[in-house]
């Protein structure tokens, strides 16, 4: 049932050299989807962020990713395999804005030489596009890895949005650095992962976002925020 359900979910699986390793995600998928409601509604927005790329684009993202599912880490676990599959998410809001000839940039085999994740055109002007994860904190990813008690804040703390400006100037320089014409629409896609696991500060934290962009921490880039609605897990 789940292969049907979740069709490129499962061609990465499939990609996977040793799928019982510990060090492996899907260990058990199907009947770890069936058990937890919560899991299955992530899995299956994450199947409709991937059936948007066309073939293309999914077979490079998918050749990108399936290995870093069997790489976890201590503490993160397999964050950065999710964080890769969030590209996928800009793709589609490229498709959406009308941009044509949308594509994953590869890395380039030139030492020091920066490249955006994604490329297209709207009309004749070309866009870039940068997509950045803000993950939750060291703080709370210890947490919940030993699933510990804490407190949630009602207001994202200015570290954050150091972090944030930081990334920011980040995504600009590797969009620059790869064309560095002014001509180009640049764009950053960043997805926001809190720390407030239930999401439930969601419309206070937005407000402040929108207040962090109106100052315009880097200029001459388009910044878009993907954030998961209030209660976003409680709601499976």
């Amino acid at each position: 049932m789940h292969r049907n359900e979740l069709p490129r979910i499962n061609e990465i699986r499939d990609l996977l050299r040793n799928p019982d390793s510990p060090d492996t995600y899907f260990q058990d998928f199907d009947n770890s989807i069936a058990a937890n409601c919560v899991k299955r509604k992530h899995f299956i927005d994450i199947e409709r962020d991937l059936r948007g790329l066309d073939n293309v684009a999914w077979n490079w993202l998918k050749s990108e990713v399936a290995s870093m599912f069997q790489q976890r880490h201590p503490i993160r676990g397999w964050q950065a395999a999710f964080d890769k599959l969030n590209q996928a998410k800009a793709y589609n809001h490229l498709v959406r804005l009308g941009c044509a000839d949308v594509k994953f940039v590869p890395e380039s085999a030139r030492s020091g030489q920066k490249t955006p994740d994604l490329a297209g055109f709207l009309g004749s002007t070309k866009v870039l596009c940068e997509v950045k994860t803000v993950n939750i904190s060291d703080k709370e990813a210890v947490a919940r890895n030993e699933m510990a008690g804490r407190g949630t804040q009602d207001r994202l703390p200015d570290v954050f949005f150091s972090k944030l400006r930081s990334t920011l100037e980040t995504a600009k320089e590797q969009m620059v650095c790869y064309y560095p014409n002014d001509d180009a629409k640049r764009m950053a896609y960043i997805i926001v992962n809190f720390d407030d696991r239930l999401h439930q500060y969601v419309a206070t934290y937005s407000e402040q976002l929108k207040s962090f962009v109106a100052a315009v921490p880097v200029p001459e880039i388009e910044i878009i925020f993907d954030v998961k609605p209030p209660f976003y897990s409680a709601t499976a």
